[in-house]
């Protein structure tokens, strides 16, 4: 589990997902709709599911007016039933950098392109 500045901890877990691909972005739901992609707690306990994952192929959010090329939108849901439609987004901004590796877009591609994803 990894714990952020803020005292939330996020745990992903690999699961199988159905990839919808739009012109600007793709989206990734997982199959297994309780399971979900994994779990963030708020740093008070809240509970949250990961139940999409949308790739932006330009970001839509700026930081000093730069607009990056990928930006990572994890959307949860609030697992408490008192709770119910509570949500959460966390965004990841991507940067280009020649010559960098990204591991976790690397084995994305390739699921997807050796057909071990849908």
């Amino acid at each position: 589990m990894e714990k952020l500045s803020s005292g939330a901890q996020i745990q992903f877990e690999q699961v199988d997902a159905e990839m919808i691909v739009d012109k600007n972005f793709i989206t990734l739901i997982p199959k297994d709709k309780e399971k979900g992609f994994g779990v963030m707690t708020s740093y008070i306990g809240d509970v949250y599911r990961a139940t999409q994952v949308v790739l932006h192929l330009d970001s839509d959010h700026t930081i000093d007016g730069f607009r990056f090329p990928m930006e990572a939108q994890i959307l949860y849901r609030s697992d408490d039933p008192k709770k119910a439609g509570k949500k959460a987004i966390v965004s990841a901004l991507f940067h280009r950098e020649i010559d960098a590796k990204n591991e976790l877009l690397e084995k994305f591609v390739w699921d997807v392109l050796s057909g071990h994803g849908e």
